[in-house]
């Protein structure tokens, strides 16, 4: 929720240039070489100081041993570089360089010569470090929610957390923003839908994942019912992304 730009901070003003939740960056580490990353959200501590959630992007000279070879190394050369899984870095505004333009394989039918681009995801599993499809990853929530900006720059903007809404219409008008009257002032209005609660029947009845007797049964991922309770499973391997099911679903349905 902290990456939603329905509910955090989404954008922020560094050495004049205005940089979004969701962009891709160049910026220094704490050793004062430069790399690449992705800013997940925009925080701030406790001093009041903002600091930025990166999630770190490697060049292949940086992926682990067990992950180099040739094929890769060549791919490198055309611009490719590796998304890694969490854990993320939090640096200061500072540390920040420049935009950087890099592209996500499924989400762009063609990659331009001379491009960054993006295919796989390197992530770490029972103490050893594995690659995994880039489809496979949840979306930023800058890569599916816009939001508008208000009619003028002086209007208060307010942010919203709801728990309760009746149309889904209105629902997604909020969520782009909308002009109300707050304390007899117009303010600029953004609210979501944070977190549904439900039992596991109704849960699965939303997400539209049969009932958890199923072989399948799980509304977070597709493990099997024999292997719910193994150890050593590589879960992020069969999790539900929403992307993917939407695309499922819309198989189905044709």
């Amino acid at each position: 929720m902290g990456e939603s730009p329905l509910f955090e901070q989404h954008e922020i003003l560094i050495s004049e240039v205005l940089y979004r939740s969701g962009d891709f960056v160049y910026y220094h580490d704490d050793n004062g070489q430069k790399k690449l990353g992705r800013l997940r959200s925009i925080l701030k501590n406790d001093d009041g100081y903002y600091q930025l959630r990166i999630q770190k992007i490697l060049e292949y000279r940086d992926l682990p041993r067990n992950l180099k070879g040739l094929p890769r190394q060549r791919r490198s050369i055309t611009g490719e570089v590796w998304l890694q899984d969490k854990p993320f870095l939090i640096i200061m505004t500072s540390q920040i360089l420049e935009k950087v333009t890099i592209l996500i394989m499924f989400q762009h039918q063609n990659i331009p010569d001379g491009s960054l681009w993006i295919s796989e995801i390197i992530y770490k599993c029972n103490d050893r470090w594995h690659v995994r499809n880039v489809k496979l990853s949840y979306l930023h929530p800058s890569d599916y929610i816009s939001i508008r900006n208000p009619p003028l720059s002086s209007m208060p903007i307010y942010k919203l957390f709801l728990d309760l809404y009746y149309d889904d219409f209105e629902m997604k008008e909020l969520e782009k923003g909308k002009v109300m009257t707050v304390q007899g002032q117009d303010a600029w209005i953004i609210a979501g839908l944070g977190v549904v609660m439900a039992d596991l029947p109704q849960g699965n009845d939303m997400t539209g994942v049969l009932r958890h007797n199923a072989n399948k049964g799980c509304r977070t991922c597709k493990t099997t019912k024999e292997s719910l309770s193994a150890h050593n499973q590589d879960i992020v391997t069969t999790l539900r992304y929403h992307h993917i099911t939407d695309e499922e679903i819309l198989k189905i349905s044709s």
